[in-house]
């Protein structure tokens, strides 16, 4: 076990634009439910023109926030901020300070975590260790993407997959007696993976009024990922189970990244997990890279299911390679 915490609060935010992948496929030159056949999304959502990702990352952090019952103004620095980010509007400074500036909280701790998919399970174990040793009082972890700037729009292998969203989550160390707690959560990389899904920055150009910087758009090995990430998440997953003392079958709710349902499905197939306690928001709203973990779990919770004595297994696994499992007991 690594610290008795509870997550006292979760919110979320998504673009307010709904895209249809049957208009997507159509655009592309393909029959209407070719995206949809071979991801199992729906629709997507995207930014409206005066959205950013920094917005939805503020909208989940107050939906949180509301949902801990706690004020703004209390907030200082015994609060800990943990933000992944990816999309952009600065930079610099990090995410996390124009974060904490537009959430109302300018005064707490940040700490602007670079990564993708995986993230917020490290988040967690930070966050975890931190109020384990006293260092807080609690941690927000917030993470928040907005995918579609950096998706060629022409591709058909990434174009149907991405939306915009944030999620975020509040955890604080429990009372005396309480049984909620991280019982099992483990982390792992394997950068020799590296390359199966990349941006890579081609120029950076001098110009009197600053500078510009190039990138490609956003490459996927999709095939040669999903290999990876089933054989990767079965260790980790295990590894995780076993520190906690939980069989697959005594796990109330998956928690997990939303790559595409198709892709899910597939892995918990493949995992030998009862697909019927995963919830999928990918479904409506896409790929919401670091976020999806997070907004899964808002979702979750929102619908009142989430009462003590039940157990959660939050999973996330992305580009890097990177994976991470949280057994969390309410």
């Amino acid at each position: 076990m690594l610290a008795s915490i509870a997550i006292v609060g979760a919110g979320h935010a998504v673009g307010s634009v709904e895209v249809s992948n049957e208009d997507t496929s159509l655009r592309l030159g393909l029959p209407h439910d070719w995206l949809f056949r071979r991801t199992g999304i729906a629709t997507r959502r995207v930014c409206a023109d005066d959205e950013t990702v920094t917005s939805l990352a503020r909208d989940a952090v107050a939906a949180a926030l509301a949902d801990a019952g706690l004020a703004n103004q209390d907030l200082s620095d015994e609060t800990q901020l943990l933000y992944i980010e990816n999309g952009m509007t600065h930079l610099t400074p990090p995410g996390g300070i124009l974060l904490a500036r537009d959430a109302g909280i300018p005064r707490v701790r940040v700490t602007s975590l670079d990564g993708v998919c995986a993230e917020p399970i490290h988040a967690i174990e930070i966050a975890a260790l931190m109020l384990d040793r006293g260092r807080c009082d609690r941690v927000i972890v917030c993470a928040s993407v907005d995918f579609n700037s950096i998706v060629n729009s022409a591709d058909p292998e990434t174009a149907g997959l991405f939306g915009a969203g944030a999620g975020a989550i509040v955890l604080e160390r429990t009372t005396a007696g309480s049984s909620a707690a991280i019982d099992g959560l483990s982390c792992r990389t394997d950068a020799s993976y590296w390359d199966l899904g990349t941006i890579r920055v081609l120029r950076q150009t001098l110009r009197p009024e600053g500078v510009s910087i190039d990138f490609a758009f956003y490459e996927m090995k999709g095939t040669r990922l999903a290999r990876v990430a089933i054989s990767i998440l079965k260790q980790v997953l295990d590894k995780t189970l076993d520190e906690a003392g939980w069989a697959p079958w005594s796990i109330d709710h998956f928690v997990s990244h939303q790559p595409n349902p198709k892709m899910l499905e597939l892995g918990v197939r493949k995992l030998g997990l009862p697909f019927d306690r995963f919830l999928v928001p990918g479904k409506s709203l896409g790929n919401m890279g670091p976020a999806s973990v997070l907004i899964a779990y808002a979702l979750l919770r929102q619908t009142g299911v989430l009462v003590a004595g039940k157990r959660i297994v939050l999973m996330s696994f992305g580009l890097g390679f990177s994976c991470g499992c949280a057994a969390i007991s309410i």
